[in-house]
């Protein structure tokens, strides 16, 4: 890790060449350093704005000047943290002596957890294209394990499935003791096949199969292998016997999920299965309209309506826009125009 310290700081230097130093300044140095693991390489940013934009505008010519600084063979990805500390990272701990009393606290009692604290219920702007796997997600967050188990959101690509799955979390998290697990279909992967090489297949079964919710983001990465799909069948079983939730999001229906064994499929559908659709215009003004207050920024309605004319199917995209223009209004110190907007848009 001191290794790519150094690394990571030749980088920076290279790119306070490359930028200008508003830039620089706005965009590089609210970067730290994270964690490693194995060649991966995390960077930190305070806030889900920082990431999107970063990853869309800056990412290559960050990599490029790592890359120059010695690190060619390290991978990058962009994780939100709030004072440099892991957003609602969750350890489970036993419980132990009594702290010094300042305000009545309860034990963190789930593992692993990284929810952005942004993707709540409240921040999620519900339309006729995505109401009612609104409602089925309040359903099971309110009741989990009681209503609709499993559940299965499925969609197109920023439309708003990981949010409506970490807002189950947060408010699972914050109303019950349950113990709670969120992580990505690939990252299970990744986990199950560590296991394999170390011996270590009993720990990652107890590790999931004693969870009373399970969020599986992009559960379509399932048939890479047909070993983890066995594996999962039993955790799914183990699981729904218990009547312990499970969540799942995927880019496609089950049924259209290529290689995914039949018995999965056939589980899947068990419980209640939803679709999120691309946002009809009102939404999307709806959204642009909430994103407006978020970045506390104002944009004319004529603009407004521009963006939700041409920005149709893609949530992620809507709510680019408005960062694009917030900030260029904020570096350049102008007035965004009709003009403006086209050519940045």
């Amino acid at each position: 890790m001191e290794n790519t310290e150094a690394i990571w700081k030749d980088a920076c230097q290279e790119l306070k060449k490359r930028l200008h130093p508003d830039i620089y300044s706005r965009w590089i140095n609210v970067i730290s350093l994270g964690r490693q693991e194995n060649k991966k390489v995390y960077l930190y940013v305070s806030n889900d704005i920082y990431q999107s934009w970063l990853e869309e505008n800056y990412l290559p010519i960050i990599k490029e000047a790592l890359s120059l600084a010695g690190g060619h063979d390290l991978e990058l990805a962009f994780e939100v943290h709030q004072e440099n500390a892991p957003v609602a990272e969750i350890v489970r701990k036993e419980p132990s002596a009594p702290a010094p009393r300042r305000r009545a606290t309860r034990t963190l009692n789930a593992t692993g957890i990284k929810l952005n604290p942004k993707n709540s219920f409240n921040s999620f702007v519900v339309g006729s294209s995505n109401d009612f796997a609104h409602a089925s997600s309040l359903a099971v967050a309110q009741a989990p394990g009681k209503a609709y188990n499993p559940l299965f959101i499925y969609g197109g690509v920023g439309l708003g499935k990981t949010h409506l799955m970490q807002a189950i979390g947060h408010e699972v998290y914050a109303n019950t003791q349950k113990h709670i697990h969120y992580l990505s279909c690939e990252t299970l992967l990744n986990e199950f096949i560590e296991s394999l090489q170390h011996r270590r297949v009993k720990q990652f079964r107890d590790k999931y199969r004693g969870t009373e919710l399970l969020l599986i983001d992009d559960i379509h990465f399932l048939s890479k292998t047909v070993a983890l799909q066995e594996e999962f069948f039993h955790t799914f079983n183990v699981l729904y016997d218990a009547h312990k939730q499970i969540v799942m999001t995927s880019d496609r229906p089950a049924s259209e999920i290529a290689g995914l064994e039949q018995r999965l499929v056939s589980r899947f559908e068990w419980g209640l299965v939803t679709e999120l659709l691309p946002p009809d215009f009102e939404t999307r003004m709806a959204i642009l309209r909430s994103k407006q207050k978020a970045l506390n920024f104002h944009l004319a309605e004529n603009m407004l309506v521009f963006i939700a004319s041409n920005i149709k199917s893609n949530i992620r995209r809507l709510e680019g826009a408005m960062i694009k223009l917030s900030s260029y209004a904020s570096l350049y110190k102008k007035p965004i125009t009709m003009d403006v907007a086209e050519n940045i848009l």
